[in-house]
């Protein structure tokens, strides 16, 4: 599973009311700001987390302007720019230089929720074999490896970190090969983009824009009209350490490319070493670190982690969800995940940390699905997330409130599914079923849950599809087994973990019994009675 990406690309269709409430905040001065201009900074603060679409009831040219003018003070306080709120040469500047499409966000910190933890890593370009590439790529290695205590192999065996070309649309490098959420633009603008270390410590991945004119020769400043691959793969490995942004425009880590700058910024050295120690330099003690939000660090992550797990065989699951023929399964704030082919479960993850986005005020999943480009969406907390499968980053934009997806904000959501024959539906409030189109979030059509399954009890926690064609309504402890070719129930029972080849130890012998006999006679009201006395 990949870790969190570092986005650098996407698509943003502005609106002519959007212009116009961007318009009314151009600077007053001399210098005139065309349309082409305040289209492009509106697309520039929406792409890089400053603007988020609005939902239902939201979109007045009222509200843009309020939203415009906040997002542009904003960036301009984050990028230390005249922060009054108003379109101006030296903020359009700014904006207009290539850089690394990580999202910004101004509460975050300069490293990473995970990093490796192995000292000697294996790095691999899969798809370019250029011996200047390969030195250049070596070099910039070094330049961490001499501020670290880590270590840098190049082997196509097991590589930590894979690096490989690309163009526009792309998949990622390694197994299973899915599609990469975030697509490259051609020449100039976004160079690369980077993953960062994941909790299970997979392989990263580093995509470089294969339409750019690269400068491979050596470190040096490139010529006019070329872009620096040993200066961008230097930042990208940063990423791939697990360092964020930094604002410090003297840093490399800075998200704006620069080809001058070839080594590391102290605020860089001092964001490697709190993840790395280095064994000749030491480690800087938190109170002299000089990274530029050190003060800031987030308070998010839970004391949960010092509370134990349930055990599996003793709840009852909220949600199931299969991804990639692996089987997800929801409580409160854990996930237990385990290989449809295998009977073992691996250890439960704290959601919190798992999908590090969510708030600390997290208490649990409403509904989950898969949509069919493979992203996956979260509903929780009156909002929703939209994230990469399998990076588990939340796609820009996100998250939402429900009334984005027409949803009333004060409706549970129950649960949610992407069937077999395509169709997106989400079951909300007391009795409503929504139809809902994927692409433009917007309903399809309106149902009511109890005429549409008539058969099945209107408590649901969770639908998910399994591997055997059909849908699966779970309702407490019971699963409904629905064929929506035929529109009828196959099958009802209650759930059991070894449905799954998942089998409970602590099981009483009788009861295993019982449990084999009832499928085997489809539960027979005759044992089931005989059982229970």
């Amino acid at each position: 599973m990949q870790a969190a990406v570092v986005v650098l690309s996407w698509f943003f269709c502005i609106s002519a009311n959007a212009a116009a409430a961007a318009a009314d905040n151009v600077d007053d001065g001399s210098d005139t700001i065309s349309e082409r201009e305040i289209d492009m900074a509106y697309s520039h603060l929406t792409k890089y987390g400053y603007i988020k679409e609005p939902g239902e009831g939201e979109s007045t040219q009222d509200n843009r302007t309020n939203i415009t003018v906040n997002a542009l003070k904003k960036f301009q306080e984050l990028y230390k720019l005249p922060s009054d709120g108003r379109l101006n040469a030296e903020t359009l500047q700014l904006m207009s230089r290539p850089r690394c499409g990580n999202i910004d966000d101004p509460a975050a910190y300069m490293t990473h929720r995970y990093k490796w933890t192995k000292q000697t890593l294996i790095y691999y370009i899969s798809n370019m074999h250029d011996l200047h590439i390969l030195q250049m790529t070596d070099k910039a290695f070094q330049v961490w490896a001499n501020h670290t205590n880590l270590k840098f192999k190049y082997s196509s065996r097991n590589p930590d970190i894979l690096i490989s070309f690309h163009t526009r649309k792309h998949e990622f490098a390694s197994p299973p090969y899915p599609q990469c959420a975030f697509e490259f633009d051609g020449l100039g603008n976004v160079l690369a983009h980077a993953y960062f270390p994941s909790r299970d410590q997979n392989v990263v991945e580093m995509h470089i824009d294969w339409e750019e004119r690269w400068h491979v020769a050596d470190a040096n400043a490139p010529p006019p009209g070329y872009s620096s691959y040993f200066q961008v793969v230097l930042h990208e490995i940063g990423h791939t350490l697990g360092l964020h942004h930094s604002s410090d425009e003297n840093a490399l880590m800075f998200p704006y490319y620069n080809s001058n700058m070839i080594t590391l910024h102290e605020d860089d050295i001092a964001g490697i070493r709190a993840l790395y120690p280095s064994d000749t330099a030491g480690t800087p003690s938190p109170e002299n670190k000089t990274y530029h939000l050190s003060t800031r660090i987030k308070t998010t992550t839970p004391t949960l982690k010092t509370i134990k797990p349930p055990d599996l065989c003793t709840i009852q699951i909220e949600h199931f969800l299969i991804l990639n023929k692996r089987l997800y399964m929801f409580y409160e704030h854990w996930v237990w995940i385990s290989a449809l082919n295998s009977s073992k479960v691996e250890p439960a993850k704290n959601l919190l940390e798992w999908l590090t986005f969510l708030p600390a005020s997290f208490k649990r999943l409403e509904a989950v699905y898969q949509k069919p480009n493979g992203d996956v969406v979260f509903f929780s907390g009156g909002r929703i997330y939209i994230v990469q499968f399998p990076s588990l980053q939340l796609l820009p934009g996100w998250p939402q409130p429900y009334s984005h997806f027409t949803i009333p904000n004060s409706h549970k959501v129950n649960a949610a599914v992407n069937t077999y024959t395509g169709r997106t539906l989400i079951y909300h409030g007391a009795n409503e079923l929504l139809d809902l189109d994927d692409c433009s979030h917007r309903p399809k059509n309106r149902l009511i849950y109890a005429e549409t399954f008539p058969d099945i009890p209107a408590k649901i926690t969770s639908i998910f599809k399994y591997m055997d064609g059909y849908l699966y309504f779970i309702t407490g402890n019971k699963f409904h087994k629905y064929s929506e070719y035929t529109g009828r129930v196959i099958q009802s029972g209650d759930i059991d973990l070894s449905l799954f080849n998942i089998h409970c130890a602590n099981k009483g012998v009788l009861e295993q019994l019982y449990n084999v006999l009832a499928k085997l006679l489809k539960f027979d009201k005759h044992i089931e009675l005989y059982m229970r006395h």
